[in-house]
């Protein structure tokens, strides 16, 4: 959590939740720099970072609901300004956010995608593409990520032709 020094007495700082993209983690630059012109901003993983999820699949929206409940409790934030900001799949996440809880106010969507995209898996037990968001325990409804033709559309001009990535074959 980055909170900027006060504008005045009193005043609460708008804030922003920094969500990374396909990478996990956190995205401490994004959060750092909005932080240093007055956003306070909470860079918040969803996984790849333990005891989170090692990859992004069947992460709970929930998740980052409980966050933003947290977030608009502090002292220095101002709950009826706040907002998400995401990157490539983070951005897929924050569009997902933004249109199922109203107290997100705003939304910078960095790549996103026009769909909620599968996790690009298969469940072992049930043959079943695996999801990547829930939403009080339910799979939001996914298209399927067509990874294999994407490897062999981009994967391999890139690795043999030393071409560089193409995800237009993706999306």
């Amino acid at each position: 959590l980055f909170i900027p020094p006060p504008f005045g007495r009193g005043e609460r700082h708008p804030a922003v939740v920094v969500l990374g993209g396909s990478g996990g983690g956190l995205d401490l630059d994004k959060a750092g720099v909005l932080s240093r012109h007055g956003i306070a901003t909470l860079a918040l993983a969803y996984f790849g970072i333990p005891p989170l999820p090692d990859w992004l699949h069947r992460i709970p929206l929930d998740y980052v609901e409980a966050a933003l409940t947290w977030l608009a409790a502090q002292p220095e934030i101002d709950s009826q300004r706040i907002g998400v900001l995401g990157v490539s799949r983070g951005a897929e996440l924050a569009l997902l956010l933004g249109a199922r809880l109203p107290q997100i106010r705003a939304v910078v969507a960095y790549s996103p995608s026009s769909v909620a995209w599968a996790a690009g898996g298969r469940d072992r037990a049930t043959g079943k593409v695996i999801p990547a968001w829930t939403w009080r325990d339910e799979a939001i409804p996914f298209a399927p990520l067509p990874l294999r033709r994407f490897m062999v559309r981009s994967a391999f001009p890139v690795s043999v032709l030393r071409r560089p990535v193409m995800f237009r074959h993706l999306f």
